[in-house]
């Protein structure tokens, strides 16, 4: 399996990451169902899909999100295309 390195920049204190990493509360609600939810949401929305594309182009990453759909793919044993949408 390869890596991915991403850098990600967040607009959040330390301490609310912290909390938020920590936080029992909202480790259970992230299950597969809610990350499904997340995942539709955004086939849902083309534009924004194409937004996130331009960035991931603009980082030099052009296939982040295939790279994204197959990590996600081998976390969930879904089988994605490389729009996200299970095959």
């Amino acid at each position: 399996m390869s890596s991915i390195h991403q850098e990600v920049t967040i607009k959040a204190t330390p301490r609310r990451i912290y909390e938020a990493l920590t936080d029992s509360k909202q480790h259970a609600a992230f299950t597969a169902k809610t990350l499904a939810g997340h995942l539709a949401a955004l086939v849902e929305t083309p534009q924004r899909l194409a937004a996130m594309a331009a960035a991931a182009h603009a980082a030099g990453r052009p296939d982040a999100a295939a790279r994204l759909a197959d990590l996600v793919g081998e976390m969930t044993e879904l089988a994605l295309s490389p729009s996200g949408v299970a095959a």
